[in-house]
């Protein structure tokens, strides 16, 4: 029952802090005992209820230290069956929610096992998988933070050519210069805005300041950072918008910089993430 309550909380939590979108990070970590429920045709397990709506979708990871399988079982009492394939993981077995109401997912094992799991679910809500193609600017930074929150797992559509550890986004800002999601630190970066002017590159950055700070509403503090050296020698200053929600910290950052190199150019760039 724990469980339960646990994982209701943190989805309704995540409802009533974005109102417009819903991603989360489910974690369990949990251990098959003799003392959980075993059937003879199913096996030793350990039963989870999430309430989910028609539309979600789900995708789960687990590791264990039995051979586990994990099932999730519709409110029609349909199953939905995923096995190990090395003897210990599971990984992204991912299933999009036919049915509203009472789902139970169940870590389980043979009628002998029994050992410790860590279960990772990456959840979203059906109105969080894609926006409209005319989406204005705060609507998809409402977007893009929210999927903040489970590293950009849903967004990631492909590797950049020329970087294996940088992703093509699934969902950009308008009229952008280029993006990116960095698999590495967990980010989305964008580049919205270039110019050899600087003085157009400062009215830029101020209203896209402006526009965020009035998208993102009073809960975000704010902080700003004046002209400062970039680990690659450029000069670049910031304006930084963090929301803290529970034990996840949300960070938009509006940065602007100058790029030092035989060309002047000026680039303005929001970056996104989440810190847990």
């Amino acid at each position: 029952m724990l469980k339960y309550i646990f994982i209701f909380l943190v989805l309704i939590i995540s409802e009533n802090a974005t109102a417009q979108f819903r991603v989360e990070e489910i974690l369990i970590k949990g251990e098959l005992t003799a003392d959980d429920p075993y059937n003879t045709n199913f096996g030793r397990f350990d039963p989870v209820e999430l309430y989910l709506n028609k539309g979600d979708i789900i995708s789960i990871s687990m590791t264990a230290e039995f051979p586990p399988f994990i099932a999730l079982v519709a409110p029609s009492e349909k199953y939905y069956v995923e096995y190990t394939k090395d003897g210990s993981t599971i990984k992204d077995y991912q299933i999009s929610i036919k049915e509203s109401g009472t789902w139970y997912l169940s870590i389980a094992g043979d009628s002998t096992d029994t050992g410790n799991y860590t279960l990772t679910a990456n959840y979203m809500s059906a109105n969080s998988i894609t926006i409209p193609a005319v989406a204005d600017y705060c609507t998809i930074l409402k977007f893009l933070s929210e999927h903040s929150k489970v590293n950009f797992y849903f967004l990631k559509e492909s590797i950049k050519s020329e970087n294996p550890k940088l992703w093509k986004s699934k969902i950009d800002f308008n009229d952008i210069i280029d993006s990116y999601i960095s698999e590495k630190d967990n980010f989305y970066y964008s580049i919205l805005f270039e110019s050899s002017n600087k003085d157009s590159a400062e009215i830029f950055y101020k209203n896209k300041i402006d526009a965020t700070k009035s998208c993102l509403g009073p809960d975000w503090v704010t902080n700003s950072k004046d002209w400062s050296k970039t680990k690659s020698n450029d000069s670049a200053k910031e304006e930084l918008f963090v929301l803290k929600v529970k034990n996840i910290r949300k960070n938009v950052k509006i940065i602007l910089t100058d790029k030092n190199n035989s060309s002047k150019l000026y680039q303005v760039a929001v970056e996104i993430m989440s810190k847990k």
